[in-house]
């Protein structure tokens, strides 16, 4: 699997690309962490997958953030 294949796979979970910061995104709920890391380390971060990283990273996002 290459680049191509984990950028179909992240589409096909509903990330979306951010040009501005060049980096594939989502939103998770604190109870769904867990399996999306484990759904990104199987199927993105995974050795011959076309990560260009190691692992995700994770931002919070508040209600006071979005809102204000």
């Amino acid at each position: 699997m290459g680049s191509f294949d984990a950028k179909d796979a992240l589409k096909a979970r509903g990330y979306r690309w951010d040009p501005e910061r060049r980096t594939w995104w989502t939103e998770v709920a604190d109870d769904a962490r867990t399996a999306e890391e484990f759904w990104l380390a199987t199927n993105v971060y995974a050795a011959g997958h076309g990560a260009r990283a190691m692992a995700p990273r994770f931002e919070m996002v508040t209600a006071a953030d979005r809102f204000l």
